[in-house]
């Protein structure tokens, strides 16, 4: 390879590097907009869960918790 080539294949490989870098970027914003909406909903399902149950008596397990990740590990099996 002359120097030629290289200085091509450099160049190649730049473009390669930023096109992944973009494609990087708009993965990490469509995660973000995901957290976003999941804070939200997590939000608007503890205020029904107050208005429902003032007193915080009967408030369902967090998501994420041992036990709904009991739950998904079952339905998993099953699938």
């Amino acid at each position: 390879m002359d120097r030629q080539d290289l200085l091509r294949r450099k160049i190649d490989i730049d473009a390669e590097i930023n096109k992944q870098q973009k494609a990087i970027l708009k993965q990490k914003e469509a995660i973000a907009k995901k957290e976003a909406t999941l804070r939200r909903l997590e939000e608007q399902r503890r205020e029904i869960i107050d208005a429902m149950d003032p007193g915080g008596t009967s408030e369902a397990p967090p998501v994420g918790s041992r036990s709904s990740t009991t739950v998904i590990r079952i339905h998993r099996r099953w699938d």
